[in-house]
């Protein structure tokens, strides 16, 4: 059914599951980042991420190739059905229930990163208007949505 053998498969597999878990690891240090609001370390793990992620794509890629070869659809069934394929289908079928089930944690963990960093902008956000209205500087709002600075005088204060 696939041109890939199946100690190929395994492997094509696992390189995924390892790629996955590197980027779960990253995601978790960038959470723990982003409690501790540490700018630097954020820049660094976004790079990391970044990295894992394009790695991760390019795997994904050689599956898809591979599936297609084997005459299967780019889905998660004809994935699923491409893994169980051969004489190793036991084992190469668990490592893409792993696989899938890594994916997901990384979803997860990067929406809750997302929230953090969220909650981040709002306290920067609250705590720049807060020390920006103290300094007489006021926030309008443009045409466009955006938040323009203005420094409210004195003069317009009393008309």
């Amino acid at each position: 059914m696939s041109p890939l053998p199946a100690s190929d498969r395994k492997d094509a597999l696992r390189a995924e599951i390892a790629g996955f878990q590197a980027l779960i690891n990253v995601l978790e240090a960038e959470a723990d980042a982003l409690r501790r609001a540490d700018a630097e370390a954020l820049s660094i793990l976004c790079n990391a991420k970044l990295e894992r992620v394009a790695q991760l794509q390019a795997l994904a890629r050689e599956r898809s190739n591979e599936l297609k070869r084997a005459g299967l659809p780019d889905t998660a069934a004809g994935a699923k059905a491409w893994a169980a394929a051969g004489g190793d289908g036991a084992a190469c079928a668990q490592a893409w229930e792993r696989l899938t089930k890594l994916a997901l944690e990384a979803k997860r963990q990067n929406d809750v990163n997302g929230r953090l960093a969220a909650r981040q902008r709002w306290h920067f956000d609250a705590a720049l208007g807060a020390l920006l209205q103290a300094a007489g500087v006021s926030s309008l709002y443009g045409a466009d949505g955006r938040a323009r600075r203005t420094t409210v005088s004195q003069a317009h204060l009393s008309v």
